[in-house]
This record gives C-alpha cells, structure tokens and sequence, in this order.
C-alpha cells in the first residue's frame, strides 16, 4: 500500500469544517467519482450508478473535481465554469477527503487508486 502524507490534508479539513453550512439543498448524484462518469471523445456522455441520489449540499458532488480531473487546471477550469462561492469549494474540498478515505478503506483496487489520486490532488502533491 502507498504511504500518504497526510499534513497537506489538514488545511482543506479544517476549512471544510469551519464553512458555514449549505442552506439550499439541491438533487445530488451523491456518488460522483470516475468509476460513474461515462466519457465519449473526451467530452461528458452519461452518469451512472444513481442509487445514492439525494438532497442535500450543492458542495457533495463538487467534490467530483478532485477525483475527476488529473491536472489542477482543468479542476480550476472545472470550478470557474460553476462558480462556487468560497465556503462552497472549501466544502467540496472536504467532501472529497471523506469520499476519498471511504474508497480507500473499500479495498476494491480501483476505488483504492482514485481515492489515493484524490488525496494527492487534495494535498497538494499534483501527480
């Protein structure tokens, strides 16, 4: 198993922690991470796996940005075109953490690398 360094997490945690909650709730996929992203010719084809379909914080499935996008870059481009306000992205930030840590423990080998990917990006350390 790859060791992580942890220390880069803290500050996307913390602010993630000290935003204000959401007060809209909005429909959520709830489970958007690359294993249910569909892609055709590099452009978006379809969503799957809507089983975790839900209400709640806009900022949950933002977290998609740092498990989706390999380059800060394109997860800027990603934010920018949606325009989250700060406390919004800070939110995001910390969804990705919690989602990246529940695909790690999974143990499923392809979970356990985008979760990886994911804390990497979220830390700072760009693969």
């Amino acid at each position: 198993m790859q060791r992580l360094d942890l220390q880069g997490l803290v500050r996307p945690w913390k602010e993630a922690i000290e935003a204000p909650p959401a007060r809209d709730r909005v429909w959520l996929h709830g489970d958007l991470h690359p294993r249910n992203v569909l892609v055709q010719d590099g452009a978006l084809a379809g969503l799957i796996a809507w089983g975790d379909v839900t209400a709640g914080d806009v900022a949950t499935d933002l977290a998609c940005a740092w498990m989706l996008f390999a380059y800060a870059r394109a997860r800027t481009l990603f934010l920018e075109a949606y325009a989250p306000s700060e406390q919004v992205q800070a939110r995001a930030a910390g969804w990705a953490v919690h989602f990246a840590s529940g695909l790690i423990d999974s143990g499923e080998s392809r979970h356990v690398q985008i979760g990886l990917s994911a804390m990497r990006r979220l830390a700072g350390a760009e693969e």
